[in-house]
């Protein structure tokens, strides 16, 4: 096990001087090297925390908002037992090596957005003159906590074993080191036989194992002769779609459920929907709808589901009254409020630059840049702006530098400047939105 334990440490750490620790191949080390910090005492916590049996995770629940509450198992760091530390590390390094070509979550640069655009392109080609024809959405069941130890240790072993193959510079490893590490990775990122919910290594390890799931479907889609050329895949964390611009008949569906059940996972029956010859497709919170171009070719174009848009309108307005009324002071739960208010709004950005059709490679090759948000939220943002202009103002730098959403400062005081506006009554009557948005 000591040997497993400096292998972790050596697998996990950056470039250090003419000292290189294990080599991937150039991109993904630079990933690697530009992202890990490792604590002095890494070896020292993965040790102590190897011979602890106590519990060191925080169980919790939260409402799923269908009556049904999800149960979070946080990892607890201490001083001398940094289980959430280590656990970020791993996640760190196992991330740049998740290459999956059909898995949109959890990946940096890659989100539901993305996915969707890149499906859509593929529904675009010239062969295919009406659009999507037919989507069949599928939900895997109790995703983290249906991902067994022994899946992982499969899963992990076979991408280990291709990288070692693959990359030259790795030093040689043998077969027992390699299965202590997979046996130290395992023990550190799971609790009770499984991956937690809550963890932050659950989501690469969650995806290393469904990569093989996707590949077997992609396989079905891509080279079964009733479905080549005709339709694609993606998979955003356990919300699985298969788009076509062709009719999916009940054996075609069935071959695809008994993919996932070959591979141990439940399909959650009531999430599994099957629709066809429709305007509007809701994929991953995105309404995704059909259109022509002038030559009567497909052209697809996007906007934020009207529930989803809905449900982040009210997020942020109760955020905003929370703050106004002091029920929200503390400064670690106002950080929390408030990136999640930047993640919803930088998704809700992002679906709504996808307007023109033409997507966002025009905006980029034309170096136009447009903020702008659906009506809801633009208005929820906009009181918010309103109530909180001084915190706003002290923190928008440490808050929206850098983040998906604003990715400027000046991008907040335009937005302040359109928030005095409608102070004075100079932009439209968004009268409603605010009681509307409350009911969801």
């Amino acid at each position: 096990m000591k040997n497993g334990i400096a292998l972790l440490e050596k697998f996990t750490r950056p470039h250090r001087g003419n000292q290189p620790g294990v080599s991937w191949g150039e991109v993904h080390m630079e990933d690697i090297r530009s992202q890990l910090i490792l604590p002095k005492v890494f070896q020292e916590s993965v040790s102590a925390l190897l011979d602890h049996t106590g519990n060191l995770y925080q169980i919790s629940e939260i409402d799923k908002g269908n009556g049904r509450k999800r149960v979070i198992e946080a990892p607890i760091d201490t001083q001398s037992l940094p289980l959430k530390e280590v656990q970020k590390i791993i996640h760190r390094t196992l991330c740049p090596l998740d290459n999956g070509k059909s898995s949109h979550g959890f990946r940096p640069f890659q989100s539901a957005y993305t996915g969707i655009v890149k499906m859509a392109h593929i529904m675009e080609q010239k062969e295919n003159t009406e659009g999507i024809q037919s989507v069949y959405s599928l939900d895997v069941q109790n995703f983290f906590p249906s991902i067994t130890d022994d899946m992982i240790r499969k899963e992990v072993w076979i991408l280990l074993t291709r990288l070692l193959v693959t990359y030259k510079k790795w030093p040689k490893i043998t077969k027992n080191e390699l299965e202590s590490l997979i046996d130290i990775i395992i023990e550190i990122c799971s609790y009770e036989w499984r991956l937690p919910q809550g963890a932050p290594s659950s989501p690469v390890l969650a995806n290393i194992v469904t990569n093989r799931i996707d590949e077997r479907i992609r396989h079905a889609v891509e080279d079964i002769m009733w479905l080549q050329g005709k339709s694609t895949y993606g998979r955003y964390a356990d919300d699985l779609v298969l788009m076509s611009w062709t009719h999916l008949s009940q054996s075609q569906r069935k071959m695809i459920r008994q993919i996932i059940n070959d591979f141990w996972l439940s399909i959650a029956n009531e999430k599994t929907i099957y629709e066809e010859n429709k305007g509007s497709y809701n994929i991953w919170w995105v309404e995704v709808i059909n259109g022509k171009h002038k030559n009567n070719s497909p052209h697809i174009t996007f906007r934020i589901s009207p529930e989803r848009d809905k449900e982040y309108a009210a997020t942020i307005l109760e955020i905003s009254d929370q703050i106004q009324s002091g029920k929200l002071s503390d400064s670690s739960d106002l950080q929390n409020a408030l990136n999640k208010i930047t993640g919803m709004l930088g998704f809700s950005y992002h679906i709504s630059t996808l307007w023109d059709g033409e997507r966002i490679i025009a905006k980029i090759k034309s170096g136009k840049k447009r903020y702008f948000l659906s009506d809801r939220c633009e208005h929820a943002w906009g009181i918010f702006l309103m109530n909180h202009e001084n915190i706003l103002h002290l923190n928008c730098r440490k808050w929206f530098t850098g983040t998906d959403f604003l990715e400027d400062s000046s991008a907040y005081f335009r937005y302040k400047s359109k928030t005095r506006r409608w102070k004075y009554g100079w932009d439209r009557d968004f009268s409603g939105f605010k009681e509307e948005a409350n009911s969801v």
